[in-house]
């Protein structure tokens, strides 16, 4: 399975590249905000086309020749692998199949038993967060409350959205499957065949399937996508986002820190993984009961 994974995401992680340098009309790709906005309205719109005619010509140089390495790359296992992944999926009758495989999980899979070690992570979690001004900072203890939150959330939708609901999984499945299918790609050498313009072109029934599938379970994709806000603040070539959204019926904000490429459009900053690691340093380790 991981070898699967690793091929699929060598596979496609160039397209994502493009998707981030996709243009909006509403959304100025030379903008500080676009880092966030443009693979958004992408997400929000599917539209693959779009995110190539976007790219700057080196820009879209190096996604090809990233792709091609992709390609190139793949071991025979690898590629033997994600053949049988595909024939699984693309079966006549895959839906009847996972879920047969699912049966097996789904007995060891209690809802009532997850929600309850979610309420108990977000009870404890608040009393984490370090006291003393030096490792206090406003935003961090900004970040822990929305951390807090999105986990009562999460808990509460885990209690209602029918995560073992038979029905539900097989409708979600058929959703994933009938994605897939509708891509037409039925091997590995299907998809080594394709140019990187080509291969973009296989994502929008893939990402519609997905969407679908979650709707399912009452996780509306578009809905959070068209909640995304984000405004610059600062000067020069890092720059500060405030980026808002909703979720669960909650609005958040969330700082998130951006540089300027040499290409003059902007990127998301490693700088971002620094705020992560203290978001998950507030859990100190912390494993639900």
């Amino acid at each position: 399975m991981r070898r699967i994974r690793t091929l699929t995401l060598a596979c496609f992680a160039t397209m994502s590249a493009a998707f981030t340098s996709a243009s909006a009309a509403s959304v100025d790709p030379t903008s500080p905000e676009a880092a966030i906005l443009l693979p958004v309205q992408v997400l929000r719109s599917g539209d693959a086309g779009g995110a190539v005619a976007a790219l700057p010509e080196a820009q879209l140089a190096e996604a090809k020749a990233k792709w091609e390495s992709s390609k190139t790359n793949a071991t025979a296992s690898d590629t033997k692998e994600f053949d049988a992944m595909l024939t699984k999926i693309l079966a006549p009758n895959a839906v009847d199949n996972l879920m047969k495989e699912i049966e097996t999980k789904l007995a060891e899979f209690h809802p009532a038993e997850v929600q309850q070690k979610l309420n108990a992570i977000s009870v404890l979690l608040p009393m984490l967060i370090p006291n003393d001004a030096k490792t206090q900072t406003a935003a961090l203890k900004a970040q822990g409350a929305m951390l807090t939150t999105m986990i009562q959330d999460v808990a509460a939708w885990i209690g209602t959205a029918g995560l073992d609901d038979r029905a539900k999984i097989k409708t979600a499945l058929t959703a994933l499957v009938d994605g897939a299918k509708k891509t037409g790609i039925t091997s590995a050498a299907d998809l080594h065949a394709l140019t990187f313009v080509q291969a973009l072109g296989k994502l929008p029934p893939l990402l519609a399937g997905l969407k679908k599938s979650l709707s399912v379970f009452d996780l509306q994709v578009d809905n959070f996508l068209d909640s995304v806000k984000a405004v610059p603040q600062g000067t020069g070539d890092q720059r500060t986002l405030n980026v808002t959204f909703s979720a669960f019926g909650h609005s958040h904000t969330l700082p998130v820190e951006v540089e300027k490429k040499p290409d003059g459009t902007w990127q998301v900053s490693p700088k971002n993984a620094e705020r992560l690691g203290a978001l998950g340093a507030l859990a100190g380790g912390m494993s639900a009961p």
